[in-house]
């Protein structure tokens, strides 16, 4: 059954060229976030985000290629698909190939890293991981092409269960480290809800300051921006380029507080989960870092063309 045969060992390799490349660029990911280098001090949720992106691309690739491996081994056994067959060899050479110029990339781009002035100490680590990466895969399929040729079948089988062995401990080890490194789940909605609040108040600030230029006033109340409109226009307007539907007044201010301090100066508040981090709470160049629970930020209104 070529067109089977050929289908098997595509999905095979596709899966371990992404679950080998995401499994390096982990790595890479966890050395930056753990071995920090003071040039580049503010990219810690970056990182974060692409230890998040990498290690979901891992599991489920590794998974999968797993999972494939064992059917091809099955049909092997049951010899659906010859162990010499041309499909098995054109693949796992192009497999090879493709492989051997992605890490050769790699190496490239860690030695200009290395030249470039990055910390000795991360470099080396990240040359590691590729070694290791590709040691093993070469190793293990290029055997795999060895014990094809000799007709050893049953010592083929048993160097696959070695070898997913070895590849599930080292993917579990650095799904581990990556899991303990980044925030966990319920962290990181507290941490979007945080911003999405942050982005509430800006967006309110922005509003009052159309407001204020419109009306020469501050507002009573939030809930008389949603009233007010200076063309006549439905709820969802926009004014000085900035849209209001963000405001959805009914509710607003069981969400945020709002006191005016004098004819120019407000105060708005609001109850955030997780104190910011210094590279948080920047929004449009004005100040919102913010503690645990309730925080107050005084503004005074500024004129916007």
């Amino acid at each position: 059954m070529p067109a089977r045969g050929a289908f098997r060992y595509l999905f095979l390799f596709f899966a371990l060229g992404l679950a080998a490349s995401c499994l390096c660029l982990l790595t890479f990911a966890l050395v930056d976030y753990h071995l920090s280098d003071p040039l580049y001090p503010d990219t810690r949720p970056q990182l974060e985000e692409a230890i998040r992106l990498y290690l979901s691309v891992v599991l489920v690739a590794f998974l999968l290629h797993a999972f494939m491996a064992g059917r091809i081994a099955a049909g092997l056994q049951a010899e659906e698909i010859g162990p010499a067959s041309a499909i098995r060899a054109w693949f796992t050479y192009l497999a090879l190939f493709i492989a051997g110029t992605s890490f050769a990339g790699d190496l490239i781009a860690l030695v200009y890293q290395f030249l470039n002035g990055e910390l000795t100490s991360n470099v080396a680590i990240k040359v590691l991981a590729v070694a290791v990466v590709a040691g093993g895969l070469f190793t293990f399929y290029l055997g795999e092409m060895r014990r094809d040729r000799q007709g050893q079948l049953e010592r083929s089988g048993s160097a696959l269960r070695i070898y997913l062995a070895l590849a599930g401990f080292v993917v579990f080890a650095v799904t581990i480290a990556g899991v303990l490194s980044v925030p966990s789940p319920s962290t990181q909605r507290a941490v979007r809800f945080d911003a999405r609040r942050v982005l509430d108040l800006e967006r309110i600030s922005r509003v009052m300051d159309c407001y204020y230029q419109s009306q020469a006033a501050l507002p009573s109340r939030l809930e008389d921006l949603d009233r007010w409109s200076p063309t006549g226009a439905a709820r969802n307007y926009s004014v000085c380029g900035y849209s209001l539907n963000v405001l959805y007044l009914g509710r607003l201010e069981q969400k945020y507080q709002y006191r005016v301090v004098d004819a120019k100066e407000y105060e708005l508040c609001a109850n955030f989960s997780l104190a910011s981090q210094k590279s948080e709470g920047q929004v449009s160049g004005r100040g919102w870092s913010h503690g645990l629970g309730r925080s107050c930020f005084t503004i005074q209104v500024s004129r916007r063309e």
